[in-house]
């Protein structure tokens, strides 16, 4: 039995505690009970049986995941009795685990669990002299999270001056239509570079910034590691997550917190859940933003901005082009 007073709408590094899955025995989506720790690490999961409408109302569920790790990654225990299509490939601090040669997928880099080394040299070396370029977290996992996303990239034209970013997003088509597909594909691009954006600091001082999503509509949802630009993991995904539309959040308008909807949720930089009944361009917008590491929700303007959501401003555009998670591409070189 789980108790629901033990959760609350969002864990550890805003990750939700309540999801959906489908589940393919009833070709239905199940509400699931999901625990991570202070790392976003999936520890137990339970998919949700039925609610007793008698006291005391102890909901009945099905554990389909526990498991534990060391510091570094490496399992330390696991349940080994769930059926096959129950197991779930999510492993220490959210990352898929490749079953064939047990290395972590983090993106752009392999990562190898029994030495708590990347396989290949870090992109960002350069920045941490005295460090071997294969260390993770700077050999402090309990405290820091190397998350090395990579989930879209800058790609730089010096020659006619612009920064065009890069990104794949996988649409469910299980809570999409292919006309929502096109809707994004069209309306959330024009949207975006109809702003004619140009970047006002920095390196690029005076570039345009264009952007160029993709979205593939796909059964195969999960498959996103895949979806590469030039070696560079861009993928991302999108679906409609029913159980926003039972949540409130607190948001800030002009110093007043009033109590507001949750249009949608990103998780781990890369995975997106819409509200159904707040699902539209800026919304999407938002969110998208979040896969480019964006943080700064409740902001006054600019596309962090509660309630009335408004579009990336000139701080935003700057501050995402120049954000260091972002991996930049010279397209002359």
């Amino acid at each position: 039995m789980f108790y629901p007073a033990q959760l609350n709408v969002y864990g550890g590094n805003s990750l939700p505690q309540i999801s959906y899955q489908y589940d393919v025995e009833t070709s239905s989506w199940k509400k699931h009970y999901n625990i991570y720790d202070h790392q976003g690490t999936l520890q137990q999961q339970y998919k949700f049986v039925n609610a007793p409408s008698n006291p005391p109302f102890n909901i009945i569920s099905e554990p389909t995941l526990m498991q534990a790790h060391y510091p570094f990654g490496e399992t330390r225990w696991e349940m080994d009795d769930l059926a096959e299509e129950n197991k779930s490939t999510l492993n220490w601090i959210g990352k898929q685990k490749d079953k064939e040669n047990g290395l972590g997928d983090h993106g752009v880099r392999k990562y190898e669990y029994e030495t708590g080394r990347f396989t290949s040299i870090d992109p960002l070396w350069n920045k941490y002299y005295g460090w071997t370029p294969y260390q993770y977290s700077m050999n402090s996992p309990v405290g820091i999270i190397d998350k090395n996303g990579k989930n879209g990239v800058v790609v730089v034209d010096e020659k006619n001056e612009t920064v065009t970013l890069k990104a794949t997003y996988i649409v469910n088509n299980e809570t999409y239509t292919m006309d929502d597909r096109n809707d994004m594909h069209t309306n959330i691009n024009h949207t975006l570079n109809s702003q004619n954006y140009t970047l006002t600091s920095g390196d690029y001082e005076g570039f345009s910034v264009n952007f160029d999503l993709d979205f593939v509509y796909s059964e195969d949802f999960i498959s996103v590691e895949g979806l590469k630009h030039k070696g560079v993991n861009i993928g991302n995904r999108i679906t409609q997550q029913p159980d926003l539309s039972e949540f409130k959040r607190l948001i800030n308008t002009g110093g007043k917190l009033i109590r507001g909807v949750v249009a949608g949720a990103t998780y781990r930089n890369r995975e997106i859940g819409m509200n159904p009944d707040e699902d539209n361009t800026k919304t999407r917008i938002h969110e998208i933003f979040h896969t480019l590491f964006y943080d700064n929700d409740g902001a006054s303007k600019g596309v962090g901005k509660y309630g009335n959501e408004t579009l990336p401003n000139e701080t935003d555009i700057n501050n995402t082009i120049y954000n260091e998670e972002l991996p930049k591409i010279n397209k002359n070189k």
